[in-house]
């Protein structure tokens, strides 16, 4: 059995990251954590302090050290054992992989476990503006004719790119001409947020409508908004549903995550840095209100279950 943490853009994936890295630790050494870096995507496309390594391509982006190339065979190497049962089962039983974009993931095996971490719609737009107009550096977001998915889609299964062509095509659209930075600062507030609503926003929210096994027992649905507000009794539901429960060390060492020691990080995704409950209804006005109804399908916040939020 594999376990899997699958999230998206603002909903989680710092967090799902260092809970990997701490239950891996936990159950692994060193060989074996550097070796999960290594297969945490398909594709070879692994993250080392100061190395990053790409099975396919080098990064556009500024990268500190420097660029291995490793031949496709590798890569072909490394997911044959990942989906050997004998592998699975026996060497790595406890190992926790990532994986990211729900609208390439929305996959599943009865073999596995996953968990998916999904936020409040209105939350994700909010979020995402903030960011993207302020604090965010990465360089689809601050370069004109960039592709968002540029360091990503070359990791996605063949079957999936084909599937989803159009969050592709609307990857490389948004920053056409302008950053897409440039153009959340030029905007109004209303139009602002109703442009991040249209564009990245919209790839992560249609990810989460989209997945098709909430319902499935092998699957966990953790909500973004409960790591805040429900600290400890989410971290306890995690650990119960990877059969790791009653761990004292792992829940000491997960105290870390918690949004106010992450806030005091030189470097850090937040915007809420308040910690508002529904912070959205700040900035949400009617006119956000229509458009978002215009956009999204009129189930969306109720399948999501965020009725309440």
């Amino acid at each position: 059995m594999t376990l899997y943490f699958l999230n998206d853009h603002k909903t989680g994936f710092m967090f799902s990251q260092n809970l990997a890295r701490i239950l891996n630790k936990h159950n692994y050494p060193y060989f074996h954590r550097q070796f999960f870096e290594l297969i945490n995507f398909p594709g070879c496309h692994i993250r080392f302090n100061s190395i990053k390594f790409t099975g396919e391509k080098k990064f556009s982006g500024k990268v500190k050290g420097f660029s291995i190339i490793f031949p496709k065979i590798i890569k072909n190497i490394i997911e044959l054992l990942i989906n050997n049962k004998i592998f699975k089962d026996y060497l790595i039983p406890k190992a926790v992989f990532r994986r990211t974009h729900l609208n390439f993931w929305n996959l599943n095996s009865d073999k596995d476990k996953y968990i998916v971490f999904i936020r409040d719609p209105r939350e994700i737009i909010i979020s995402g503006y903030l960011y993207h107009k302020n604090q965010c550096t990465e360089n689809w977001c601050i370069n004109r004719n960039s592709d968002y998915f540029e360091e990503w889609e070359h990791l996605f299964p063949k079957k999936s790119r084909i599937e989803n062509e159009n969050f592709l095509k609307l990857g490389k659209n948004f920053s056409h001409k302008q950053s897409y930075k440039e153009k959340l600062n030029k905007l109004s507030v209303e139009d602002g947020i109703i442009y991040e609503m249209q564009n990245v926003a919209y790839i992560t929210i249609m990810g989460m409508y989209n997945f098709k096994f909430y319902k499935n027992k092998n699957v966990l649905k953790i909500i973004n908004e409960d790591i805040i507000f429900n600290f400890d009794e989410t971290i306890n539901k995690i650990l119960n549903f990877f059969d790791m429960r009653n761990n004292e060390e792992i829940i000491e060492k997960c105290q870390n995550l918690r949004i106010e020691n992450i806030i005091k990080e030189k470097e850090n995704h937040i915007t809420n840095l308040e910690v508002k409950k529904s912070r959205y209804k700040i900035y949400w006005s009617e006119k956000i209100q229509k458009k978002f109804e215009e956009i999204y399908p009129n189930d969306l916040i109720t399948k999501l279950d965020f009725n309440d939020y």
